[in-house]
């Protein structure tokens, strides 16, 4: 309902732009297996999941960016804005009426002003893929075993598209992240346009 006000209202009356830091804090979790691909291989696994320096997951900020952006668009089309498609070149980027969906996420005339951290698994969880061990040679021999509990693997084949069915030798491993696994992050940055 907040949205729906402010977007009638700005597309009726004349606003002057404004400035406003935006700081919003967020927990995600993932109710089903997910996989956030690094594009490379590990060992026998053809597509894995990235993962930070100390071995545990994380989803990368491009990725919240991404698809934050893409809901956005769903609702600007729900409330009656163009079409947004940040792959299509067109002259009205650089109308001063700039569409919501551009002012926020930023176009190619004029780059975003909000910072998409990386959200990284939260604390309580990274402690169960802790080894608990009180020597710390065993501790430190334990602790990728202990971080790969955080993934599943699946085995999947390639469909061959002609006749729909299963491409033979194409079998292939990927990695998931296993389900309920909480994530923290946050968006920082300066929103300039219309008042929120």
């Amino acid at each position: 309902l907040m949205w729906w006000n402010c977007l009638t209202s700005f597309t009726s009356v004349e606003v002057c732009m404004l400035n406003q830091r935006i700081e919003i804090k967020y927990r995600l979790t993932f109710d089903a297996a997910f996989h956030l691909g690094t594009g490379l291989r590990k060992g026998l696994v053809h597509r894995s999941v990235v993962t930070d320096p100390d071995g545990y997951l994380f989803v990368p900020g491009s990725t919240v960016k991404g698809s934050l952006r893409d809901q956005c668009g769903q609702i600007c089309r729900l409330l009656g804005f163009p079409k947004d498609d940040p792959h299509v070149s067109s002259v009205s980027e650089a109308n001063p009426q700039t569409p919501p969906i551009e002012l926020i996420f930023g176009s190619r005339f004029q780059p975003g002003r909000l910072y998409f951290d990386d959200t990284k698994l939260v604390k309580e969880d990274q402690d169960l893929f802790e080894p608990t061990y009180n020597d710390p040679r065993v501790r430190e021999r334990r602790r990728d075993e202990f971080r790969s509990w955080q993934t599943e693997q699946r085995t999947q084949v390639s469909i061959w598209r002609p006749t729909n069915t299963a491409a033979a030798g194409r079998l292939y491993n990927s990695e998931y992240g296993i389900r309920g696994l909480r994530f923290e992050g946050q968006i920082l940055g300066m929103l300039s346009g219309y008042p929120t």
